[in-house]
């Protein structure tokens, strides 16, 4: 499936995509790849999109995944500041809300309450009018445990931090939680078609007469061929080769530190 994806969501000379289309489908073909392992293909879409569009909002939340996708927290708040201060502008704006939703996590992760919820409010803030939840649901398991520790705590936008959340599963994979190279060797030792679980469990297989332990700790395997182990980096083929979304007024937020500023909706 990842390969169909690579092969044919791209643009070609004699069909190409609206821009508007192609801010919304970069993000989730990226996503699928991460999800099968496949951080090449994932870093190729950020060029590709970058060919299209020029160094936009879009392109600068794809870095962001990168960096995140390897654990480089830093790195992908950098990326993301000049879209959260209005400086970078995307063309959808579910990337913006994306783009938020992944600093909340950001935040979280640093034990940065404050600037977590309140990164969570800008989110809710260009989410509701429009009823926009699929960013939530790529949130996964992360993003669902930070919106009930702040339960209750969004105020006008309480009811559809409720709604959002019931949109997320409760195995759900966050973008966070997509499987790192590390992971993917792991759990390459076991059984093609075994689906990494989010605890230690044990494998077997007809051709392996004693149980090995799967150390991956993603959560439920959702996508991919099958299932089955990624192919090791190097291998042949492996890198093969909305409307314009504008704030009128950008106001300081003082909780999200000197590099972050809040976009007014």
């Amino acid at each position: 499936m990842a390969r169909v994806i690579r092969d044919h969501c791209g643009p070609a000379r004699n069909r190409p995509l609206p821009p508007g289309t192609t801010a919304l489908v970069a993000t989730s073909a990226q996503r699928a790849f991460l999800q099968v392992g496949e951080p090449v293909w994932a870093a190729q879409v950020a060029e590709q999109t970058a060919a299209e569009l020029g160094h936009g909002g879009e392109v600068a939340v794809l870095h962001a995944t990168m960096s995140l996708h390897h654990r480089r927290l830093d790195a992908a708040r950098r990326e993301l500041a000049p879209v959260l201060s209005g400086e970078l502008v995307c063309l959808s704006e579910v990337t913006l809300i994306r783009a938020w939703l992944m600093a909340a996590t950001i935040a979280d992760t640093r034990n940065e309450s404050i600037t977590a919820r309140s990164a969570l409010v800008e989110a809710m803030t260009i989410a509701e009018p429009e009823g926009v939840l699929r960013p939530f649901y790529d949130g996964g398991e992360p993003l669902r445990d930070l919106l009930d520790r702040h339960r209750g705590r969004f105020g006008v936008y309480d009811k559809f931090a409720e709604r959002a959340r019931s949109v997320i599963p409760q195995s759900a994979q966050g973008t966070t939680d997509l499987l790192t190279p590390a992971r993917w060797n792991s759990s390459s030792s076991c059984p093609p078609g075994t689906p990494p679980n989010r605890s230690p469990r044990t494998c077997s297989s007809p051709s392996t007469p004693s149980r090995r332990t799967c150390a991956a700790s993603t959560g439920n395997w959702t996508c991919g061929p099958g299932g089955m182990p990624s192919p090791r980096p190097g291998r042949a083929g492996c890198c093969d080769r909305g409307r314009a979304f504008h704030h009128s007024r950008v106001r300081r937020a003082p909780h999200l530190g000197g590099d972050w500023e809040s976009k007014v909706h």
